[in-house]
């Protein structure tokens, strides 16, 4: 199955959560828009969400964070 979209999570996420990179892009998106695009697996301590690109554009620019 291929599915089409942009993953977002509730909170940074480490290599070992599948995130890979060193760089922190943050966005905020209203629950009420991306509740509906969340992507629930057992056993996850964060909510995930694959959400359409066209959805997460409207709400952009997304900003880099610095590292602290």
């Amino acid at each position: 199955t291929v599915y089409r979209g942009v993953w977002l999570s509730d909170r940074p996420l480490d290599d070992n959560e599948g995130a890979d990179g060193d760089t922190l892009l943050s966005l905020e998106i209203p629950d009420e828009v991306v509740g509906k695009y969340e992507w629930i697996e057992d056993g996850k301590t964060y909510r995930e969400f694959l959400v359409p690109a066209e959805t997460v554009n409207r709400y952009g620019p997304v900003r880099v964070e610095k590292d602290d």
